[in-house]
């Protein structure tokens, strides 16, 4: 079945494993305590899982799958941005046929992989480009995305999905997402002429958000502004005894005590991305820019 399992920082279990009940590609599974949940979609590997399935986290809890593609015999590496599974590098990247490959991650979250069949060969990923920003945005609000500035004489071509509005020529940019979501991603250029391009689907979901405090007196828990960028007020139709956020992964991020049915708090310190906030009742999405 070729299962593996590893613990975030938080102690929680999470298991990788060749799913047979999604035509035996890779899916990620974490234990909250009750039950066992999917990380993003089930089966996100693109084609069948050959042996073992190799799961570690960098010093962030971001999970990384290394599996061998049972067409190509060859390993392909996969990292979740709390939104999607995407491939870091090349898909099946070993120029030959693996029986056996295995996964670390290094103290900067560097992945590290060894792989071979009658000869072992290591290999270090180029992560120093990784694309950074929401991965949910909502339509007419600008957001920033970024890759760490690279060598002295890089260039950089940005992409944007259809609609979006921006432009920039350095590493990092503003844009202004239409309704629509896609694929953002840049390509950096060194002076020794090789380019690195970095990738980022994002979603543009703000259905269940308003921009300013709501006018309607029946909702019984409401939040501005909304997207933030340092604080969040809260108004309830009850006495909160304490509010928690989450990210998208689930992952408690933030705990404050309200005892109180308003309450203001400063989430400056939160990345850039979508998040939840549970009260007593109900909980409310929100967008930290």
């Amino acid at each position: 079945m070729g299962i593996s399992i590893a613990i975030d920082s938080d102690g929680t279990p999470y298991a990788t494993f060749r799913d047979v009940s999604a035509s035996n590609k890779a899916s990620l599974m974490r234990f909250d305590g009750s039950n066992w949940q999917f990380v993003g979609e089930g089966g996100f590997s693109a084609g069948i899982v050959r042996g073992l399935v190799n799961l570690s986290f960098d010093k962030n809890d971001t999970p990384y799958v290394l599996y061998i593609d049972d067409t190509s015999g060859k390993p392909t590496l996969m990292t979740y941005d709390g939104t999607l599974w995407k491939i870091l590098g090349t898909p099946s990247f070993t120029s030959q046929e693996v029986t056996s490959a295995s996964l670390a991650l290094s103290p900067d979250n560097i992945p590290y992989v060894v792989a071979g069949h009658t000869e072992a060969f290591a290999y270090k990923f180029n992560t120093s480009a990784s694309l950074s920003g929401p991965s949910e945005a909502c339509e007419g609000a600008t957001v920033t995305y970024s890759i760490p500035e690279q060598i002295e004489g890089a260039t950089y071509s940005w992409s944007l999905p259809l609609g979006w509005s921006g432009s920039s020529s350095t590493n990092e940019i503003e844009v202004v997402p239409s309704n629509t979501g896609g694929t953002i991603s840049v390509t950096s250029t060194s002076g020794c002429g090789t380019p690195f391009t970095s990738n980022k689907n994002v979603i543009v979901d703000c259905t269940v958000t308003s921009l300013t405090k709501s006018s309607d007196e029946n909702e019984t828990l409401q939040l501005w502004p909304n997207p933030t960028e340092e604080s969040l007020t809260l108004q309830a139709l009850y006495k909160m005894e304490e509010v928690i956020i989450y990210n998208v992964m689930g992952k408690e991020v933030f705990r404050k005590a309200v005892n109180s049915a308003d309450a203001t708090f400063n989430v400056s310190n939160l990345p850039a991305g979508i998040y939840y906030l549970q009260g007593e009742m109900n909980t409310v999405k929100f967008m930290k820019k």
